[in-house]
């Protein structure tokens, strides 16, 4: 399974490489006010796992090629249970699998899509889902056969629970 790194923004898509490609074309970050260059690969992993979304890179099949740490804790799972698997088995949302396939179509994103998912351990969550397609400059993710998708899950139980509560 093919790994890829987050290494920054471009406008408001995330953009992903791939790691080999990082490998072989890891240029240093300029330098500003004296600081050393670093080189990007520096950051990309730390990033994506400092973010406190569930963080999911999904394939054009909708299997999961790859997950972060805070998607890890959250559904309680580890990465042999979870990559190589559709969506659709670990995020059970009804109507997930077919808004990601209809993204991987039209490349709209989707924004905002609330639903309750089940724990293993009985308890129902909130979850607020968004996705897009990935930009990149990598050869294999330019080719139509080969989109990628980035879905971000995050728990909302205790905001709307808030919420409910000032009503």
């Amino acid at each position: 399974l093919s790994r890829y790194i987050f290494i920054g923004v471009t406008g408001l898509a995330p953009f992903f490489l791939h790691e080999n490609r990082m490998k072989k074309n890891d240029r240093p970050i300029k330098s500003s006010a004296g600081v050393p260059p670093i080189s990007s690969s520096f950051y990309g992993e730390d990033i994506v796992e400092t973010i406190p979304s569930c963080l999911l890179v999904l394939d054009n099949d909708c299997q999961v090629i790859f997950a972060n740490n805070s998607f890890y804790r959250t559904f309680k799972t580890t990465p042999e249970l979870t990559l190589g698997q559709l969506i659709e088995r670990l995020v059970p949302l009804p109507g997930l699998a077919e808004r990601i396939r209809e993204l991987l179509r039209t490349g709209k994103t989707l924004s905002n899509l609330d639903g309750t998912i089940a724990q293993p351990n009985g308890h129902k969550r909130l979850f607020s889902i968004s996705a897009s397609r990935i930009k990149s400059t990598d050869e294999d993710i330019n080719q139509p056969n080969q989109q990628r998708v980035l879905l971000l899950a995050d728990d909302i139980t205790q905001r709307k629970q808030a919420e409910q509560e000032l009503i």
